[in-house]
């Protein structure tokens, strides 16, 4: 066996990252995620820029802009791309995450672009929730649009199956790799400590927990959440939201509501509790499930993501959630249904449990997620004996 080593041909290599939002002060998905790719390219000695909304480049680019869209977020985003070409020679390569680099177009350094989704899928799983303009606008400006530009001259990186599937399908891009989100398994294990994580939340020791993970929109799902909740009442519900619309049910009981938390916080909560609700109507990748799986909890989910997979085999299709299209209700009572089995079947908690775990080792471990990325920037790495690693590149909670 083998492990990764830092390569000298590497160092003083300059990339830079196009993203929307300041990674280190909005809290999301792709923010985290930012933040893990800054910090693998860094350990092998490249410098990483990130130029967002609000960079002094891209304000700079807003004072002159060429011409108005339709809406204001492409507004913010179009000079992130277009400022870039002013500093691009600084940079041996570029990546962009979605749509958000899409003024950088056509780029003129190797450039990739990471897809977390596709908005034209968005936009058809969530299209009965809003109105008809924002279908319109999320499918034909963001997806067909500025998405459709930024596989043009680019490698595309799906970070899941179902989104290379739909980055193939609907923008007919030809070079893409798909490369699984891992979960670090060193933050991401079962927590021995449960009473004491118990005790430090102030959550009831003999209460059954469930947590929500996600932002609080409509598209994540709330309805159908708020639904259960009402119909599971004696269940303890801690909600992990990330930033965006505030949550209305801040002093209900038996809510525990937790914002902008860290991800070793993220990890103890999930320890702590009994199950894991997944209501989402669409995701790219699903992370929730996986670092619920991660530390062992048995989560209920929509068949989305990486969920459309892993959820078709047992034990973990028994708390497989059934699609919307079933309509809102069948999901609700199913939910409320495999909360109660749950509750009393030790044996299935336990099986999930186990499963679980063993498939993030296999599937869905942060190394073989570094690894797989490394290689497609073109990051090439010398190998050692498994007996020379570092400490902190041990092999944790190996099930």
């Amino acid at each position: 066996m083998y492990a990764s080593k830092r390569s000298s041909v590497d160092m003083g290599k300059q990339c830079a990252i196009l993203t929307s939002f300041d990674p280190y002060s909005f809290k999301g998905g792709i923010e985290t995620y930012t933040c893990r790719l800054v910090e693998l390219l860094q350990s092998r000695g490249i410098t990483v820029d990130i130029y967002h909304t609000g960079s002094a480049l891209c304000t700079r680019e807003k004072q002159t802009p060429p011409f108005s869209f339709h809406s204001p977020f492409l507004n913010d985003l179009y000079p992130v791309g277009r400022s870039f070409y002013r500093v691009d020679h600084q940079y041996d390569f570029v990546i962009a995450h979605a749509f958000f680099g899409f003024g950088y177009c056509p780029p003129r350094i190797p450039a990739f672009n990471i897809f977390h989704s596709t908005h034209v899928q968005y936009a058809e799983d969530n299209r009965t929730l809003f109105s008809p303009e924002w279908y319109l606008e999320v499918k034909h400006l963001f997806g067909f649009g500025a998405e459709r530009l930024s596989t043009i001259g680019r490698r595309v990186i799906a970070v899941s199956d179902g989104v290379a599937s739909e980055v193939v399908e609907h923008y007919q891009a030809t070079a893409v790799s798909t490369i699984l989100t891992g979960v670090d398994r060193a933050l991401f294990f079962p927590h021995p400590e449960r009473r004491g994580l118990r005790e430090k939340f102030n959550i009831p020791q003999d209460a059954f927990v469930g947590v929500f993970l996600a932002r609080w929109g409509l598209d994540k799902g709330i309805d159908v959440l708020q639904s259960v909740m009402d119909g599971a009442p004696d269940v303890f519900w801690v909600l992990v939201l990330g930033t965006g619309t505030p949550c209305p049910l801040h002093g209900r009981p038996n809510v525990k509501i937790i914002e902008n938390v860290a991800q070793e916080t993220v990890a103890e909560i999930l320890s702590l509790a009994d199950f894991l609700l997944h209501t989402s109507r669409y995701e790219g990748f699903g992370l929730a499930v996986i670092e619920a799986m991660a530390c062992g909890l048995p989560a209920m989910a929509t068949p989305v993501g990486v969920a459309r997979s892993v959820y078709q085999e047992r034990p973990f299709s028994l708390l497989r959630l059934p699609p919307y299209t079933s309509g809102t209700a069948e999901v609700i009572a199913a939910a409320i249904e495999k909360i109660e089995r749950l509750r009393w079947d030790t044996q299935l908690h336990r099986a999930v449990s186990e499963k679980g775990q063993l498939v993030v080792h296999k599937q869905f471990d942060h190394r073989r997620w570094e690894t797989d990325m490394l290689a497609a920037f073109g990051i090439h790495e010398e190998h050692v004996p498994i007996h020379e690693r570092a400490e902190n590149q041990k092999d944790y909670h190996n099930p």
